[in-house]
């Protein structure tokens, strides 16, 4: 077992094309961003329509995250075995078919109990193509090839939150579920259709039964529990706090929906500046460097929020606090396809089910502090984790 520091191993592998597949599975990404934060901007529709609280709202978000984290565990080995292309495919298609049913929702728990049925479908995708994207490239070309990857997600996000509030304005919120339906059946069905699918890949031997007891031996290994509890924590604090953003602004400032979606989509368009500029920050300051960098800045700008009197402050640090979540968990991605490359699929799965398991633990408790006392605690707490996350990871990681 690996006992020191975190340190790159170059792996070979043929160079990431940019062919049909790469594409689709890029448009699933994108599919995953856009359903992750589609129902943000509208958490106080949803207390208005089903006569309850925001924090009582945040149900529909927290069993998403539950079901999505939980079924990570599920999925990686099966893709290790079976073919990460076919899962990812299905899942697609199973997405589509779960958003046009959660348009026809009457009450708050039936739409709950879909998002979780979301939750479960698309846990596939992104583990399953990070690994994809592990499995054809080297340590070298893995910050870029992952940021550009990530960008499609980040790009989701964009939309998800700035379109979910537009929709949702002019033609109601049941019309943003028929808009994230069409991006998974575009993918999935692309997916299915593809010569790479259908040429298969080399698979392990073994079971799947030995492929599940090898991945929680994972747990074993130093460096994985290192990444694992490290993107743990950012999930719970970075991602839950960008999802009480929206109903601060709505609550505090009087935003309509489609105002709190451009807003939040600022947000993700700093990840998306980031993932062009990875490799420029990557040479300048390097991994420990991109770390500490990152977590200042979300920090700072996460303070700046909460004491912030004027709205208009909050697209710029916005913005800033996008590009500083990004340069960490990026960091963190690329070491959870380095951490256990023989087991990739599944090495990839748990580390996404830790992101959404920090999410749960983050929502639950989240909530409880939101309804009592508004957004501001909130901002100031992650102002004050998330750059100790980010250092303290950047401890574990050798020194150039």
């Amino acid at each position: 077992m690996d006992a020191g520091p975190i340190e790159p191993r170059q792996t070979t592998g043929p160079r990431l094309g940019a062919g049909s597949t790469l594409i689709l599975l890029g448009l699933a990404g994108f599919g995953i961003g856009a359903n992750l934060r589609i129902t943000d901007p509208l958490l106080p529709t949803f207390a208005v329509e089903f006569g309850t609280t925001v924090g009582a709202a945040v149900i529909i978000a927290t069993l998403f995250a539950a079901a999505h984290g939980a079924l990570q565990i599920v999925y990686g080995p099966l893709g290790d075995r079976i073919g990460k292309l076919p899962i990812i495919a299905f899942a697609a298609i199973a997405s589509a078919i779960i958003s046009v049913a959660s348009s026809f929702a009457t009450s708050l728990a039936t739409l709950a109990a879909l998002r979780f049925l979301s939750g479960v479908a698309t846990a596939a995708v992104v583990p399953l193509s990070l690994a994809f994207v592990g499995d054809t490239t080297t340590y070298a070309q893995r910050h870029a090839a992952l940021a550009r990857y990530t960008a499609t997600v980040m790009l989701g996000l964009i939309c998800g939150q700035a379109l979910g509030g537009l929709i949702a304005d002019l033609l109601g919120w049941r019309s943003v579920f028929y808009f994230v339906a069409g991006i998974f059946a575009v993918a999935g069905l692309g997916l299915l259709a593809s010569p790479e699918l259908r040429a298969g890949s080399p698979k392990p031997s073994g079971s799947v039964r030995s492929s599940y007891a090898e991945m929680f031996a994972l747990f074993k290994r130093p460096v994985v529990r290192h990444v694992l509890f490290a993107v743990c924590a950012q999930g719970m604090v970075s991602f839950t706090t960008a999802a009480f953003v929206g109903a601060h602004l709505h609550d505090r400032f009087g935003f309509s929906l489609a105002a709190i979606g451009l807003v939040l989509g600022v947000y993700a368009l700093g990840g998306l500046a980031y993932s062009f500029a990875a490799p420029l920050v990557l040479t300048r300051v390097g991994e420990r460097g991109t770390l500490a960098l990152g977590g200042i800045l979300f920090g700072l700008c996460f303070f700046s929020l909460a004491i912030a009197t004027d709205w208009r402050l909050y697209v710029p640090a916005l913005f800033l606090a996008g590009i500083g979540v990004m340069m960490v968990h990026n960091t963190f991605q690329v070491h959870a396809t380095q951490m256990a490359p023989e087991a990739r699929g599944a090495a990839l799965s748990l580390f996404a089910a830790m992101i959404f398991l920090g999410q749960t633990i983050g929502f639950a408790v989240a909530s409880l502090i939101y309804d009592r006392w508004g957004g501001i605690p909130i901002f100031l707490i992650a102002a004050i984790l998330f750059p100790v996350i980010a250092f303290a990871f950047r401890t574990t990681i050798a020194k150039a």
